[in-house]
């Protein structure tokens, strides 16, 4: 019973990428000739973030897709149908417990047929400044982007965060719009929040928001805060102008090296 309820679950799970993979849902990157990854992103009602990371690859003729969770090792799944996966990720050139929770979570996830309204929220999803350059993360592993990635109004504090304590700058980049976005949006705001404390010296965190589409002209807007408080705190600045879904794709935060430390535990981009 065990075994027909496991391959079940495979079957399933397999399945749902594939559909959500035609659908828009899923984007894979190439790793090897003969692998995939993608990462998403669960946000939970209290704010939590549960980061699944997927694994497709071939070994010989048999296909294999292993699942972490938190960058740990959560489960893996072996069916016929991941071929297809395989397959359908060529074709369009990207280069039992546990698995019913990541069946439900794929499940779950939005495909391009479905509608989205304004406003919608962006989470940091890449660090652009190179790794062991600049700003630290807590704990040490992982992503800096990572650590942010909490709802602002339900954030872990100082559970996760990212701090500068050598007077170095940092840039992050953004989520790409949600493809059930029309191709022709025209947005006029981003509101970035930040929620942020002081340690010791400097008080204050500077830097811009940038948007820098190859062959246009660079767009950015400076902020700067006040004096921060040595308790978490939710600071925002507003940037209003005329955006297409381009452009916010290319949505970058920077931080400018200033001497203090101040700990950030949660970003967000809030795209009208």
């Amino acid at each position: 019973m065990s075994d027909t309820l496991d391959y079940l679950n495979d079957e399933s799970i397999a399945r749902e990428l594939v559909i959500k993979t035609k659908a828009c849902g899923i984007f894979w990157e190439q790793t090897s000739p003969d692998s995939f990854t993608t990462t998403m992103f669960e946000e939970k009602d209290n704010g939590i973030v549960i980061v699944w990371g997927l694994s497709l690859y071939k070994t010989n003729s048999e296909f294999n897709l292993d699942i972490t969770k938190n960058t740990d090792y959560h489960t893996s799944v072996k069916s016929d149908v991941l071929e297809e996966l395989y397959d359908t990720l060529f074709k369009i050139n990207t280069t039992v417990k546990n698995k019913q929770q990541i069946l439900g979570f794929i499940q779950s996830v939005p495909s391009c047929t479905e509608p989205l309204s304004l406003p919608f929220k962006l989470k940091p999803n890449i660090d652009i400044t190179a790794a062991g350059v600049g700003w630290k993360r807590v704990p040490a592993n992982g992503t800096r982007f990572e650590k942010v990635r909490e709802n602002v109004t339900i954030h872990d504090g100082d559970a996760t965060y990212i701090y500068d304590d050598a007077n170095s700058e940092l840039i992050m980049g953004f989520d790409p719009v949600p493809v059930s976005m029309p191709s022709d949006q025209i947005y006029s705001s981003i509101d970035v929040e930040i929620v942020v404390k002081n340690i010791s010296g400097s008080p204050t965190l500077d830097g811009e928001l940038m948007i820098d589409v190859p062959n246009q002209s660079p767009m950015s807007m400076p902020f700067v805060t006040g004096a921060l408080d040595t308790n978490y705190q939710t600071i925002n600045w507003t940037w209003t102008d005329s955006f297409t879904n381009e452009q916010i794709n290319y949505l970058k935060i920077k931080f400018n090296a200033i001497p203090g430390i101040n700990r950030v535990t949660a970003i967000q981009a809030n795209i009208s």
